[in-house]
C-alpha cells in the first residue's frame, strides 16, 4: 500500500471515532480480535517504542506498526510501515493459541505477562467490547493508537497483536511473539502521546 493510502485509511479511521455510532461500531469491531505481523523486519529499530495506528481499509480494521515515534501525518516515503488487518479468532485458533503460551515460561522482562492473565485479558475484549466503547464513545476517548515498547517486538520474527480489556474497562493489547506474552503498552488514549 503507498503511503498516502495509508494516511487516507487512518484519516478514515480518527474520522470514524469522532462520529462513531454502536452500529459502526459493531460492523468494525465485532470480528477485531487481533492481528499477526509475521516475518515483518524494520531495518532500522528503534531504541523505545514502536506504534500501531488503527486505520480502516475496505471497511475492515486495519493495524499499522511503524519504527517512529512521529504522528502519521510527519511519516514520510522512507518511514517503514507494515500493515495487517484485524480478524477474529476461530475456536481452533484461540485453542491453539491458548496450548501455545501456556507451555511457555513467562519471559525475564518486566514487560511479561502470565499467559492466563493475557487470555483473561484477551476473553474480556471477546466478551464486553462493548461496554468498553459505550464508556469511551461518549468523551470521545477510543483509541487512536497504541504505543509499544520496543522490546515487546520480536523483529523479523513472528507477533501477534491481541486486543484485550483491563478490569476497569480500559482496551489493552497483548503482544505474543516466540518469547511469550507481552503486555505493556500505552493505548492512545486515554493516555496522552509520548511525541
Amino acid at each position: 500500500m503507498e503511503l498516502s493510502e495509508i494516511k487516507s485509511c487512518i484519516e478514515v479511521y480518527q474520522d470514524f471515532i469522532t462520529h462513531c455510532t454502536k452500529e459502526n461500531f459493531d460492523d468494525l469491531f465485532k470480528d477485531a480480535d487481533y492481528c499477526d505481523f509475521i516475518s515483518k523486519n524494520f531495518k532500522t529499530f528503534p531504541t523505545e517504542n514502536l506504534n500501531l495506528f488503527l486505520g480502516i481499509n475496505n471497511s475492515k480494521l486495519v493495524g499499522f506498526l511503524v519504527n517512529e515515534n512521529v504522528n502519521y501525518t510527519d511519516w514520510t516515503e522512507s518511514t517503514e510501515v507494515f500493515e495487517s488487518e484485524f480478524i477474529a479468532f476461530s475456536a481452533l485458533g484461540y485453542k491453539t493459541f491458548k496450548e501455545y503460551y501456556e507451555k511457555k515460561a513467562i519471559p525475564d522482562s518486566d514487560c511479561a505477562i502470565d499467559a492466563l492473565e493475557g487470555f483473561a485479558r484477551i476473553e474480556a475484549w471477546a466478551s464486553k467490547k462493548e461496554e468498553w466503547f459505550s464508556k469511551h464513545v461518549t468523551d470521545r476517548t477510543l483509541v487512536k493508537y497504541f504505543e509499544i515498547p520496543s522490546e515487546d517486538y520480536a523483529n523479523g520474527q513472528g507477533n501477534s497483536f491481541n486486543l484485550g480489556l483491563l478490569p476497569n474497562n480500559q482496551i489493552d493489547l497483548i503482544v505474543g511473539n516466540p518469547s511469550g506474552l507481552y503486555d505493556f503498552t500505552r493505548p492512545v488514549p486515554p493516555f496522552e502521546p509520548k511525541f
